[in-house]
């Protein structure tokens, strides 16, 4: 079975899981091990946890809240390791102060490299692909952008009552990152989106 063929067959009620390099692969395979999830075929993975795609405006952060990062350094500190253990080629990085992380998604249908930045209330991290530089695709003689993205361009993985800052953290946010870039390169092929999110945990 293609890669294609696997997402195709996926739907909202099944477990999903991404690899090390950005694949979302089934739950067919994957055991739970005393330190997470293993794939037979791809090694370490991680659950996508429960969500939606959307759009529309971008999340407003209020501005006068301090960066919860300096209220709670112990816990940025943990969120760095969890990367490092889950997405290890991703590299902590600091835009303006604020933390966050860049690194490569492979879908298995094209390579992304992405940038995920935490908001300072806390909110859901603003997730872009910096290359390519454009999500979008020839329909007729235009081009059409990818649906589920921000007015800005930030993609859209998540409903914010999706995302919950006291149990998730930027591994959460890579992984609907790669279950959405899976989404858009199916889009890519047909201009039909695939899933609406996912409905089920993994754990």
């Amino acid at each position: 079975m293609t890669v294609s063929d696997l997402l195709t067959k996926l739907n909202g009620r099944t477990p999903r899981f991404v690899t090390i390099s950005g694949l979302v692969v089934g739950s067919a395979n994957v055991t739970k091990e005393s330190n997470g999830y293993l794939h037979v075929e791809h090694g370490r993975v991680t659950p996508i946890m429960k969500h939606t795609f959307h759009g529309g405006d971008d999340p407003v952060s209020p501005d006068d809240v301090e960066p919860w990062w300096l209220s709670t350094p112990w816990a940025i500190a943990l969120e760095r390791s969890n990367v490092a253990f889950a997405f290890p080629g991703f590299v902590d990085v600091a835009i303006a102060g604020v933390p966050g992380w860049v690194g490569q998604i492979d879908t298995g249908h094209g390579k992304f490299q992405i940038e995920v930045l935490h908001r300072p209330d806390h909110g859901l991290p603003m997730i872009e692909v910096l290359k390519p530089a454009r999500l979008e695709r020839p329909r007729g003689r235009r081009m059409v952008s990818s649906p589920h993205r921000y007015r800005s361009g930030l993609l859209c993985v998540a409903d914010t009552i999706d995302w919950k800052p006291a149990e998730h953290d930027a591994v959460v946010a890579i992984a609907w990152a790669a279950h959405w870039l899976a989404a858009y390169t199916l889009w890519r092929a047909n201009l039909q989106w695939p899933w609406a999110g996912v409905d089920v945990q993994a754990v």
